[in-house]
């Protein structure tokens, strides 16, 4: 891209920001809102019709343990590690609604950054992935999140302790990286989550024993799931699909067979998809990417 282009495409990003902004904010002010309605008059009942998840972020920041009693699809259960809560905690002191706005708008922000590396020719598929973005941000979980760490991932490396450090099994998207042999970039997901842990140990040992006892101790998630095999044949299938995309350089493949990964595949966890079509090259044609030997960069391939 020459330096003009260049120029262009920033002015163009710097005409689209107030709107995006606006976007994002009145995302989260829709669902904060919603929320204190929904306290105010639906006190009776006995689920909550939206921002469970955060809610369950939030709870878990005030909790001596939170991994007691914590199973996969259980209501009300924490299961990521403490390094998540460790930042999540400064907005502790926003208070409930104020935390849920501030979630929401990364949520928010994490959908529009990837409908914006939407490839043009896949732009009819916007209000499909429109719908699967709003029912996440909706639930407040973090598979928007999840997923620009793993498109992030895709293209370079670190972002990948990210996802080991919330739903740890689709980390074994770095296969991607290990079968092209990519191993700086194996290097630095192993560095960043080396790294995230040891930072994160200020908070004490014992939360992290607790977060890997309570792994270990997982059996089959309790409730719905869209794809209910149990999860070591569905990370075995994973690493085959995720083997093949390595193999005939297909990165858009990637969130894909970290979908298949999942813990659980919740039908809000179908807007990973969007990391899929966010990594799709903007055109049938487009020459196979090489690897990282010969040309280094999957963002060449996956370049917005």
């Amino acid at each position: 891209m020459g330096l003009s282009a260049f120029s262009e495409w920033a002015a163009g990003r710097r005409r689209l920001l107030p709107g995006r902004l606006w976007l994002i904010g009145g995302t989260a002010a829709i669902v904060t809102a919603a929320d204190a309605l929904a306290s105010a008059t639906l006190t009776e009942l006995s689920y909550r019709p939206v921002a469970w998840d955060a809610l369950v972020y939030w709870e878990a920041l005030g909790r001596p343990d939170p991994y007691a009693s914590s199973q996969v699809g259980v209501i009300g259960s924490y299961l990521y590690s403490p390094a998540f809560l460790l930042l999540l905690a400064p907005l502790a002191i926003a208070g409930w609604h104020g935390f849920l706005f501030v979630l929401t708008g990364v949520l928010a922000a994490c959908a529009v950054w990837l409908s914006d590396a939407v490839p043009v020719a896949a732009r009819p598929w916007w209000p499909v992935l429109g719908f699967l973005a709003v029912a996440d941000i909706w639930a407040g979980n973090v598979h928007l999140p999840l997923t620009v760490a793993i498109v992030l991932g895709v293209r370079s490396g670190p972002a990948w302790a990210g996802v080991a450090l919330t739903k740890v099994t689709p980390a074994v998207g770095v296969l991607w990286h290990v079968v092209r042999r990519d191993w700086r970039a194996v290097r630095a997901a192993a560095v960043a989550f080396v790294l995230v842990v040891g930072a994160s140990l200020v908070v004490g040992i014992e939360p992290w024993l607790g977060w890997f006892a309570m792994l270990t101790a997982q059996g089959d998630p309790v409730g719905f799931a869209l794809l209910p095999l149990p999860l070591p044949i569905r990370l075995v299938a994973a690493a085959l699909v995720l083997a093949w995309a390595a193999a005939h350089d297909r990165p858009w493949v990637v969130p894909l067979g970290c979908l298949l990964a999942m813990p659980a595949i919740w039908p809000t966890g179908l807007v990973m998809v969007m990391g899929a079509v966010a990594l799709a090259p903007p055109d049938a044609g487009r020459v196979a990417m090489r690897r990282p030997g010969a040309a280094r960069s999957v963002g060449a391939t996956a370049a917005r």
